[in-house]
């Protein structure tokens, strides 16, 4: 309680400081920059910068996901939204029909297409940041966004579950992680989209069901499982 009464001056000109960011770079420039997603982008670095100091090899052979608690069939289209490097394409690839994966990071996505460039059912694409325009409407079966969320503004976490909602065939299934303000609240939300359980009821009204019992749901994150 006390060490949040003390950081809480902090926060509050963080907060402050990354508004005016947003304002004059504008948000991706801003989360770009904040993540540091394209620096050393050619090297071991950005492994580092995005698995907390993980080498290549570690990170090839890490085949968790939220993906798995959809049970990926071998008839399903999948999408994959801030897909990264590439890492769970290498381990999903066998069990479905295709696997389609965007980000908004062109470092990110050389570092993928090299890592799955023998793999001949998936594909990546360098996408705006909050649009899915290279898709069609329903298009896939299931679709996953993890640990992407947090690294986002709340707008654009809005605009990509519209978008999912729009690509995904009718029964498709989608499932991330929404942060929670337990955890990300001194967070700005120009930065990390951080809900409390309501907003994410309402961002997620248009679909038919709703399961946050899928057994990724922490204090971290929401993790619901909808449906189209």
């Amino acid at each position: 309680m006390l060490r949040n009464i003390l950081l809480a001056p902090y926060f509050y000109l963080r907060k402050i400081k990354y508004s005016r960011m947003v304002k004059k770079l504008g948000w991706k420039q801003t989360v770009l920059d904040f993540w540091k997603w394209e620096s050393g982008s050619k090297t071991n670095s950005v492994y580092a910068i995005i698995c907390d100091g993980a080498k290549k090899e570690d990170f090839d052979t890490n085949d968790r996901s939220l993906v798995w608690l959809l049970n990926p069939k071998s008839s399903d289209g999948c999408l994959n939204i801030g897909c990264g490097i590439g890492r769970v394409e290498k381990h999903l690839h066998s069990h479905v029909l295709e696997m389609h994966s965007v980000d908004m990071s062109e470092g990110m996505i050389q570092i993928a297409r090299e890592n799955c460039k023998n793999i001949p059912n998936v594909y990546f694409y360098v996408n705006s940041g909050d649009s899915l325009s290279m898709f069609q409407n329903n298009t896939f079966d299931i679709a996953f966004a993890e640990l992407l969320f947090q690294h986002v503004p709340l707008e654009v976490i809005k605009a990509y579950v519209a978008e999912v909602h729009r690509v995904l065939k009718p029964g498709g299934r989608f499932i991330c992680q929404i942060p929670t303000k337990q955890k990300y609240g001194h967070m700005p939300r120009e930065l990390c989209g951080w809900m409390v359980k309501g907003e994410v009821d309402e961002l997620f009204s248009n679909f038919s069901n709703v399961n946050y019992n899928s057994g990724g749901t922490n204090e971290f994150y929401h993790c619901p499982t909808v449906t189209k």
